[in-house]
């Protein structure tokens, strides 16, 4: 049983599970050594949705996870619904309150559980209106069957009409060092106090490498013999009171980097390194 006790949703590197279900290649022992390598690491929170499994196996993330962490008694994992895969690159949303039920049901049988820690409404900038699908989630916390409510790819519009019909415990958005697609929503969770989890952190939107952008973070990081991937995640850890994390790591050794970014130590080398390289990008 996984545990359901309150964690810590701030200051966080969770471990995204988008890279181990639908890739060709992956190979099951693989990625739950990956995982559990995660885990061993410092990392905390694994996320799972049914969107990240294949059309013919909805569920297969979720399962990994809980395979990979079965008997820990530390972690979390938060999964997403509302949001399937109707192909290998398709996708549609359905956040209506049968649909959603349809979906948490799935959930804890997949993880084995009696109540998710965290569970997202994975679209919530869809078209169907955000009152009832947060309105439906608040009744399944209160049935016993999530612990938290999270909401993924959400605008500060609907971040604050949900937040009006209950309490929201964390958002997921597209955000990283070289991107600031969600700083109106971040701003918005600095005001109410709810944990902010930026996913892919570290993806350029022109995709070229994320490298190209930070060449004094690049110059420290190869001083100091560490990953440029490692400072840039701390660096996003320490830009708010809010912010946590989500990589994407599909190999033990990346997991691993990435949880060093919790206990990476920040200082005004770093500090100045950073602002330097992010004015040079705004510019």
């Amino acid at each position: 049983m996984l545990a359901e006790r309150p964690l810590e949703l701030v200051g966080q590197v969770a471990l995204g599970g988008v890279t181990f279900s639908l890739g060709p290649d992956r190979k099951r022992s693989g990625d739950i050594a990956t995982i559990r390598a995660a885990a061993d690491a410092g990392i905390r929170i694994f996320d799972s949705a049914r969107v990240y499994a294949p059309v013919d196996d909805p569920q297969h993330n979720e399962r990994l996870f809980a395979h990979a962490l079965k008997g820990r008694s530390d972690v979390l994992i938060s999964t997403q619904g509302g949001h399937f895969r109707t192909g290998q690159e398709t996708w549609d949303v359905d956040n209506s309150a049968a649909r959603l039920r349809q979906d948490v049901a799935a959930s804890l049988d997949a993880l084995g559980v009696e109540r998710i820690g965290l569970y997202y409404l994975h679209r919530a900038d869809a078209p169907h209106p955000i009152g009832e699908s947060v309105s439906v989630l608040d009744e399944m916390r209160r049935e016993g069957k999530i612990q938290r409510i999270g909401l993924s790819n959400v605008t500060a519009a609907q971040l604050e009409e949900a937040h009006s019909i209950t309490s929201i415990d964390a958002v997921q958005n597209h955000h990283g060092v070289a991107h600031a697609d969600s700083s109106g929503v971040l701003r918005l969770c600095e005001k109410l106090s709810i944990p902010f989890f930026a996913y892919y952190p570290l993806r350029r939107d022109d995709g070229r490498p994320y490298s190209e952008g930070f060449p004094r973070m690049g110059a420290l990081a190869a001083d100091r013999v560490i990953s440029l991937a490692r400072l840039l995640l701390r660096a996003l850890l320490e830009s708010s009171p809010v912010m946590s994390v989500v990589s994407g790591a599909s190999r033990a050794e990346s997991a691993m980097d990435s949880a060093a970014a919790l206990t990476e130590v920040w200082d005004e080398e770093l500090e100045s390194a950073w602002q330097e390289d992010v004015l040079a990008m705004r510019t």
